[in-house]
């Protein structure tokens, strides 16, 4: 988000124009609903990943203890 600077003899033009400064939030309000829509997209990216590097974790886990128990058990037989 810019911000946007507009003077008119060395006043802010937001100090002298109620439309202009309404005009202005608006713009500013819809940059940081953008910024907040990207950040809430990225955060549930995130999340979905480390979920799903979790699932991966305890998949090999149970996997290899499977193996080891499985080795085990011929060894007994």
């Amino acid at each position: 988000m810019g911000m946007i600077s507009v003077s008119s003899n060395d006043k802010d033009i937001e100090l002298t124009s109620l439309e202009a400064h309404v005009a202005l939030c608006s713009q500013r309000q819809k940059s940081l609903e953008g910024k907040i829509n990207e950040l809430s997209a990225q955060h549930e990216l995130y999340k979905k990943i480390v979920i799903r590097a979790g699932i991966a974790i305890v998949t090999c886990t149970l996997s290899g203890i499977t193996s080891i128990l499985i080795h085990i058990s011929g060894k007994f037989i």
